[in-house]
């Protein structure tokens, strides 16, 4: 007989309680939870959790989850729009190079293959580069918004900036550190460079 466990936790800012009535775990699997949350107004509705392993820490990319979703998202006026298809669940990378650090992007990398741009979002598109000029830093020309780009590391990719996928879809965004500033060893040691790998 599984026992009845309680957990408090803030969120948005009420307190609900998970009853946990199911339990499962398996293999390489994340823990699977069956319950209901129970606000404290005294409204209690059913849930369904699913809580990934301590192996998922060691993750680096998102292209070895069979769960691939569809995520579409763009920039903020709108005329920049696009889809991409990658797990719920990503690994999004927080870079302090010269340019990052000033625009302040974090994005997840997928293959170019799951990556559509759509309509006519090519003619709002301009691009800047600097240094090597690997890196295509492509941003709307009305908003300016980079809603994605061509990365240096992986110029065989597309990096996402993961705050422009449009509500509902992306639920859940593991930030890592990359060394923009020692570029070289960073790419080196974080293995960056296969997030853009089928």
């Amino acid at each position: 007989m599984l026992p009845k466990w309680n957990f408090v936790f803030p969120f948005d800012l009420l307190l609900f309680k998970v009853n946990i009535e199911d339990m499962r775990i398996c293999d390489l699997n994340p823990i699977q939870i069956e319950g209901s949350l129970e606000f404290i107004s005294g409204k209690k509705i059913s849930a369904f959790f699913r809580l990934q392993s301590l192996n998922s820490r060691d993750r680096t990319c998102n292209n070895m989850n069979p769960d691939m979703v569809i995520h579409n998202g763009g920039c903020h006026c709108r005329n920049v729009r696009w889809r991409v298809e990658s797990p719920a669940s990503v690994v999004a990378w927080q870079c302090n190079c010269s340019d990052c650090a000033m625009r302040g992007n974090t994005h997840f990398i997928v293959p170019c293959e799951r990556f559509e741009l759509l309509g006519e979002s090519q003619k709002f598109l301009t691009t800047y580069t600097f240094g090597t000029h690997t890196a295509k830093h492509m941003f709307c020309k009305v908003c300016g918004i980079t809603s994605f780009y061509r990365p240096r590391s992986n110029p065989d990719g597309i990096a996402v900036t993961y705050k422009c996928v449009d509500p509902g879809t992306l639920f859940h965004v593991e930030i890592k550190l990359f060394d923009g500033v020692n570029w070289e060893k960073s790419h080196q040691s974080t293995g960056i460079s296969s997030c853009s790998k089928e």
